[in-house]
C-alpha cells in the first residue's frame, strides 16, 4: 500500500516536471 502511494506520488511529480519542461520549451520556441 505505502509503496503504491509512493510510486503514485513519484509518477505525479515526474509528469509535473515533464509538463514544466514542455511549457519551457514551448515558450523558448515562441520567443
Amino acid at each position: 500500500m505505502a509503496s503504491r502511494a509512493r510510486a503514485r506520488a513519484r509518477a505525479r511529480a515526474r509528469a509535473r516536471a515533464r509538463a514544466r519542461a514542455r511549457a519551457r520549451a514551448r515558450a523558448r520556441a515562441r520567443a
